[in-house]
């Protein structure tokens, strides 16, 4: 669904994209009063369209499966994410054995943008696990 947005979006011009961006924000979160959190960024249109024919060409991880078996994976995703726990699971979890799937309970699936606090805390969770920083005491 991202990736398809940004291949749109990179086609329409900003306004258009600005309207498809309100018709698809309240699918992507919990509580649309997070919404209100967002902040509008400005961006360059040679760049968005660049990125979308990259991810449209090029974004196909199966070549690098063997790199990513090798690390330590952890997705956070949101208890009301619209790619469920079950989506995931069946398509990416089945490709990998090093994953560790957390669930943000009252989060879509902007996790940092609803639940911050909660993806620092599994950020440093993470981090602590691969033995890349110290742990943070609470």
């Amino acid at each position: 669904m991202l990736l398809g947005y940004y291949s749109l979006s990179s086609l329409l011009g900003v306004d258009s994209s600005r309207k498809l961006e309100q018709l698809l924000d309240p699918h992507y979160v919990y509580s649309n009063d997070t919404l209100k959190k967002k902040t509008r960024i400005s961006y360059n249109q040679d760049a968005l369209k660049h990125i979308g024919k990259e991810l449209d060409h090029q974004y196909n991880l199966v070549p690098s499966l063997p790199v990513l078996r090798s690390l330590p994976i952890m997705i956070a995703q949101g208890s009301h994410d619209i790619l469920t726990h079950a989506y995931m699971k069946e398509n990416v979890l089945i490709h990998l054995d090093n994953v560790i799937l957390k669930e943000v309970e009252e989060s879509g699936h902007w996790t940092i943008l609803e639940q911050p606090e909660k993806m620092v805390a599994l950020t440093h969770e993470f981090m602590s696990f691969t033995g890349t920083v110290p742990p943070v005491h609470s």
